[in-house]
Parts: C-alpha cells; structure tokens; sequence
C-alpha cells in the first residue's frame, strides 16, 4: 500500500508540473499568434471565429525545418483559418492587418510540389503550396547564397537557420524575432497534452487500485472482529436416555402350583 500511494504521489506531482508547463507555453503561444489581441479576437467572435484556429496552429512541418518556415511565413502565421476567406463582412475591422487563409487542402497542388522545395516539407492548407513551391532549402547560409546565384527572377531559396534569398535580395534573419519558435513550440505543446492525457489515466488507475484494496482490508478486519457464534441449545446433541428391557414371561418369577395329596 506504501509503495501505490508514494507511486500516486509521484504521479500527481509530474502531472501537475505538466499543466503549468502547458499553461505557460500556451500562454507564449497565443501573444505569438496574435491570439491575446482584445478589439481583434472580439471581432472575431462577433462573427462566430472566436475558435477559428490560426494557420500556426494546423500548419505541419518536417522536423528541422521550423525555422525555415517561420523565416518565409512570418507573420502570417497569425492568419486566421476559415471556411471562406472571400464571404467576411470587414465592417468595424480593427487596425492592421488580417490574413485569411481556407482551411482546404488540393491534392492537385500536393501532386504538383518540387520535390526540393519547402513546400515538399509543409503539410497544411492549399495557400502553403502555393507560397512556398518556388522556395528551394538550404543547410546553412553559404550554401543558400551559392543557390541564389543560380535562381531565377521568381524564385529564392532559404537556410535552414532563416535566413531568405533570391538572386536580388536577401533577407538575413537575427534572433529574437516576434514568431521564433512557434512552430517548435506548437509541436511542444501537442506532445504535451498526449502527456497529460496517459498521466490523468496512470493516476485515476492508481487511485481506483488503491482504494480497491482499501476496501478489501476494511472488509477482511470486519470479518475477524466477529466472534465465532457459539452453538444454541437446540444445535447441542444431548443423549437420548436407553429404555429398561421389557420382562419377557420366562424372565418373570413363577409361582409353583401345589400337586394334590393322593387320598
């Protein structure tokens, strides 16, 4: 019993570690998405996209790549994901900018991605495809500016650590920046939540197990308080008395009859 309740105990406190873990990491991940903006996310929700997820939430990425993206992408991974980007109502839009984007995806357009592109890498909505399939991938910076060289008017490549080129321009990315890890961080969070899940599940079965043999003990030391029951006189044998032999004729004494004296 020691050992199930340290065990409960110990499983409580890393579940516990991992809701603020997931608190606090979704609390970065909505400032970064755009997600904590008031007069916006009132609009939203005024037409019925308060849940609406942003495209940081759905897009997915080959792992190593996150940074390559998040350099291309920007901010519009704060888009708003919708079934109709065109139909919107923009009266009363707060300032800025908002970016829609169709949740759809178009296995015709998958079909058609190259296969060095950073569109190959990236799973999510039909726009994606057509954003990144002119932007080739490369490891490191050197390597993306001997690639640009060579590149045509309408397309760039981009380093895996983010940093953007085309044969005209470049666009070196510092750190810091408002979008940094998001990605990553969205990956993080998804895992996350798994985790919590399988804990909940390992403590309430601890917890049901523990309790089971709470029960079982409470149950046995009922058994052993109760005394054994002693027998009433009605269960006590008693000896049923033998009955004195009936005297049969031949056993009863005879009385002699006297023989008449001759005359």
């Amino acid at each position: 019993m020691q050992q199930a309740n340290a065990a409960l105990r110990n499983s409580e406190q890393q579940l516990g570690a991992s809701v603020a873990r997931l608190a606090s990491l979704e609390a970065l991940q909505h400032a970064a998405l755009g997600q904590d903006q008031k007069q916006r996310s009132q609009w939203l929700s005024e037409r019925g996209l308060s849940q609406a997820p942003r495209l940081g939430d759905v897009v997915q990425v080959e792992p190593g790549f996150e940074r390559a993206l998040e350099a291309v992408l920007g901010e519009l991974l704060q888009a708003v994901v919708v079934e109709q980007a065109h139909q919107l109502d923009v009266q009363g839009l707060p300032g800025g900018v908002l970016v829609l984007v169709e949740g759809g995806q178009s296995a015709l357009l998958a079909a058609g991605l190259e296969p060095d592109s950073l569109a190959a890498k990236v799973r999510g909505p039909s726009a994606l495809s057509l954003w990144l399939n002119g932007i080739r991938v490369a490891t490191d910076l050197a390597q993306a500016r001997t690639i640009a060289t060579q590149l045509p008017a309408h397309q760039s490549v981009v380093s895996l650590d983010g940093h953007w080129l085309a044969c005209d321009w470049a666009r070196l990315r510092g750190a810091g920046q408002g979008v940094d890890g998001v990605l990553a961080r969205g990956r993080e969070i998804a895992e996350l939540k798994e985790k919590i899940d399988s804990a909940r599940a390992v403590s309430e079965q601890l917890y049901e197990d523990i309790e089971a043999r709470k029960s079982e003990a409470a149950g046995s030391n009922d058994q052993a308080a109760v005394p054994e029951a002693s027998p009433s006189p009605s269960d006590i044998p008693t000896a049923t008395p033998t009955p004195s032999p009936t005297p049969t004729p031949s056993a009863t004494k005879s009385t002699a009859t006297p023989t008449p004296s001759p005359t």
